[in-house]
């Protein structure tokens, strides 16, 4: 058996102990009572993985951490099964697929509508005879290494001569 099932099945138990108790008990106590081999700190491993999931907490009591189900578990604990399970339609209701879409795909499907209206923008503006020149990074316009920038940032400017004196290129 897996570790994450053995766990389940070790923390499933010591929930138990727990329901058995309602004033709480301590790790130390809960590992003696235990029917698998564990240690205190073993135990107090799992009832910290059942407080995040709220299904147990602990206080302080007298100086020792006492470990109680939380009020919900401990009800969910206690109620029986019901005594007529559903039926096959009511879970078939349940469990019928909705018919609405995720915002996830209603995102795409507006992605995908913006892309076409600017295909579409851009193939009108080309016919009537307009030209694209794509700035940034593109293929045909690399971009510059660290060491080309720098290299260019340590080269002197060059000079040109204007009408009104020398100027920095």
């Amino acid at each position: 058996m897996s570790r994450n099932a053995d766990n389940l099945l070790r923390r499933t138990q010591l929930l138990r102990f727990l329901l058995d108790r309602p004033a709480g008990a301590t790790s130390e106590a809960l590992a003696e009572l235990a029917q698998f081999d564990t240690t205190p700190r073993k135990v107090t491993s799992l009832l910290n993985s059942a407080m995040d999931a709220c299904m147990a907490r602990n206080f302080i009591s007298k100086g020792n951490r006492m470990w109680v189900l939380t009020d919900d578990m401990r009800r969910l604990m206690l109620t029986p099964y019901p005594a007529n399970p559903p039926t096959r339609e009511a879970i078939e209701k349940v469990m019928k697929p909705r018919r609405s879409i995720s915002y996830h795909a209603t995102t795409i499907q507006h992605k995908e509508a913006e892309r076409q209206e600017l295909a579409a923008g851009i193939a009108r503006f080309r016919a009537q005879g307009g030209e694209i020149e794509v700035l940034g990074t593109t293929p045909t316009r690399p971009l510059p290494s660290l060491r080309t920038i720098q290299n260019r940032a340590a080269e002197p400017a060059a000079f040109t001569q204007s009408p009104w004196g020398a100027t920095h290129d």
